[in-house]
C-alpha cells in the first residue's frame, strides 16, 4: 500500500526535487542582492537552534521541519505555493554555498554538514510536497463531463476569495462587502466540491496523503532531527 502510493506520486516527488535544485543557482548568483535579508534570518535560526540541551535542539529542528511539511501538505491544494517553497529552500542552499565560499570553506563543508541528515530530511519534504500536490490536482481538475461549469465555479470561487481578502484589507467600511464575497466564494466552493466523483477522488488523495505523512514523513523527520544534532553537528565541528 505505502509502496504503491509512493510510486504513484514518484513523478511529482521528482518535480518537487527539480524545483528545489533550480533554486540553488539563484541563491548563489543573487547572494549580494539578498544578503541583507538572508543574514538576519540565518542568524535568528542559528540562535533558535542553539539550545542548552541537545534533545531540545532535536525538538526544535523536528518541530520546524514538521511545520514545513504540514504547510506543504495543505498548500498543495493551490499548487503554486508548493513550487515557491521548493524554490525558496533551494535558494537558501545556494546562498549558503556562496556564503561558505566567501569564508574559504567551500561546498565540501556544506555537504559534510547536511548530507548525513539531508538523506532523510529532503525526501520527507519532497514527499510531503508531492502528496499535497496530489490533493490539489484532485481538487482543481475539472470533471470531463462538467468541464465548463466546473471551471466557471472554480474561477468564481477564487475570484470571490481574492475579493474578500482585498476588501477586508482595504478599510473597515468594506468589511460587509468582504464578508459577502467570502460567503459567495464558500457557496461556489461547496457547489464545486459537491460532485460524487470529485469527492471520491479528493477523499482518496487525502487518505493516502495522511497515511504517507504519518508512516513515512514523520519517521524520516524524526531520524533526520537526531542525525542532524548528533552526527552532522559533530562532522562540522571536526
Amino acid at each position: 500500500m505505502i509502496r504503491e502510493i509512493l510510486k504513484k506520486n514518484a513523478a511529482l516527488t521528482v518535480i518537487c526535487a527539480v524545483f528545489f535544485a533550480a533554486g540553488i543557482p539563484f541563491g548563489y548568483l543573487l547572494y549580494d542582492q539578498s544578503e541583507s535579508v538572508m543574514m538576519p534570518v540565518l542568524e535568528e535560526l542559528k540562535d533558535l537552534a542553539t539550545k542548552e540541551s541537545k534533545l531540545e535542539t532535536v525538538e526544535y529542528i523536528l518541530f520546524n521541519n514538521y511545520r514545513v511539511c504540514i504547510y506543504l501538505l495543505i498548500a498543495g491544494i493551490l499548487i503554486a505555493p508548493t513550487f515557491l517553497v521548493m524554490l525558496a529552500n533551494g535558494f537558501v542552499i545556494g546562498f549558503l554555498i556562496k556564503l561558505l565560499e566567501k569564508e574559504d570553506l567551500g561546498p565540501a563543508f556544506l555537504l559534510k554538514g547536511i548530507t548525513a541528515h539531508g538523506i532523510f530530511e529532503l525526501p520527507a519534504i519532497f514527499i510531503s510536497a508531492a502528496v499535497g500536490l496530489r490533493i490539489g490536482i484532485a481538487f482543481l481538475t475539472p470533471h470531463r463531463k462538467r468541464l465548463i461549469s466546473d471551471t466557471l465555479l472554480l474561477l468564481f470561487t477564487l475570484t470571490s476569495g481574492l475579493a474578500a481578502l482585498a476588501l477586508g484589507a482595504y478599510a473597515s467600511w468594506a468589511e460587509p462587502a468582504a464578508l459577502l464575497a467570502a460567503a459567495i466564494g464558500t457557496l461556489t466552493l461547496v457547489m464545486y466540491v459537491n460532485s460524487d466523483q470529485r469527492k471520491k477522488t479528493l477523499l482518496k488523495s487525502i487518505r493516502e496523503a495522511s497515511l504517507i505523512h504519518f508512516l513515512v514523513v514523520v519517521p524520516l523527520l524524526i531520524i533526520a532531527a537526531f542525525v542532524e544534532v548528533f552526527i552532522s553537528a559533530a562532522l562540522v565541528a571536526r
